[in-house]
C-alpha cells in the first residue's frame, strides 16, 4: 500500500480548510491536518513531518509571512516545502513570499483541480526524505555576515543534497575545517581580524586540509564578469560573486564536487 502524502494547511477560514481536506483525502492519496490559528499550525509542524505545508497569508494576529519566517528558522521545519495562499493577485505578495523562501503560491479562490495540479507540481520537485540520497555533501561556509550564512544554509539544505556548517570568524572556520573535514569550503574574502586570504593560506599550508576544494566569495567580481559559468578562476583560485544566486551557487558547487569525484 502506497503511503499517503502528508499535508498541513494553516488557514483561518474553516470552510476552506474543510474543502481542501475533504477533496484531497477523498482521493486516498493524502492525509490532511489543518489549523485555523497560526500558532497552533506552527506547533503541529514542529511535532510532525509533512510533505507540504499550505499557508495562508492574511490571518489575524500573525500573518503568513511571519509564520513562514518562523518555520524556516527552525531545523525541524526548515526543509518542508511551503506554498503560500493569497487572495491578492499582485507582485508584492509573490516577491515577499519568494524572499522568505516559500516554494510557490496559490491565488484564492481556487478550484480543486487547480489546487491539486499545484500540489502535484510542488511535490514532484521535493522527494520525500526517505526517498532522497542518504549521503549529503558537507559544505563549510566562512563568512562574517550572519544573515548571509543563514540564507546560504537555508537554501542549500533545502535542496536535500547538502549539509551546511557555518562560521563567522576566520579562526573558528579553520578549526571547523580540521574538525568536520567538509567536502567544500566557501570563504568570504573580506572579514574582520582575519581576512579570507589568510584563512586560505593556513588551510593550504596544512597537510590535513590542503586538498579540500576552496571557493572565495567576493562582491568585487560581478555576475556579469563571471558570465554563464557561475564561477571564475583567477590566479589558480576559484571565485563566486556576491550577492549569491541560489541556482548558480548550487550549479557551481555541483560542478566543483563533480570534478573532484572524476579526479579520484
Amino acid at each position: 500500500m502506497i503511503e499517503k502524502k502528508k499535508i498541513l494547511l494553516i488557514d483561518d477560514e474553516e470552510d476552506f480548510c474543510f474543502f481542501v481536506k475533504k477533496n484531497l483525502e477523498a482521493t486516498g492519496e493524502f492525509s490532511v491536518l489543518y489549523a485555523t490559528h497560526p500558532r497552533k499550525g506552527i506547533k503541529i509542524a514542529r511535532k510532525k513531518t509533512f510533505d507540504l505545508i499550505l499557508l495562508d497569508i492574511k490571518m489575524p494576529k500573525q500573518d503568513g509571512f511571519q509564520v513562514l519566517e518562523i518555520l524556516k528558522k527552525n531545523y525541524k521545519t526548515l526543509s518542508m516545502p511551503v506554498v503560500m495562499l493569497t487572495a491578492v493577485e499582485g507582485d508584492d505578495a509573490k516577491i515577499k513570499s519568494s524572499g522568505l523562501y516559500s516554494d510557490d503560491y496559490i491565488v484564492k479562490p481556487i478550484s480543486y483541480e487547480k489546487l491539486r495540479e499545484k500540489i502535484d507540481t510542488v511535490l514532484a520537485r521535493f522527494p520525500r526524505r526517505e526517498d532522497r540520497m542518504p549521503e549529503k555533501k558537507k559544505i563549510l561556509l566562512i563568512d562574517d555576515e550572519e544573515d548571509f550564512c543563514f540564507f546560504v544554509r537555508q537554501n542549500l539544505e533545502h535542496t536535500g543534497e547538502f549539509e551546511v556548517i557555518t562560521a563567522n570568524r576566520g579562526e573558528e572556520g579553520i578549526n571547523l575545517v580540521r574538525e568536520k573535514k567538509p567536502d567544500l569550503i566557501l570563504l568570504d574574502i573580506f572579514m574582520p581580524k582575519m581576512m579570507g586570504e589568510d584563512v586560505a593560506a593556513a588551510l593550504i599550508n596544512d597537510p590535513k586540509t590542503k586538498n579540500i576544494p576552496l571557493v572565495f566569495l567576493t562582491a568585487q567580481i560581478t555576475n556579469d564578469e563571471i558570465g554563464v559559468e557561475s564561477i571564475k578562476e583567477i590566479g589558480g583560485h576559484l571565485f563566486i560573486s556576491k550577492p549569491v544566486d541560489t541556482e548558480r551557487l548550487v550549479s557551481s558547487i555541483s560542478a566543483i564536487l563533480g570534478s573532484k569525484e572524476n579526479v579520484r
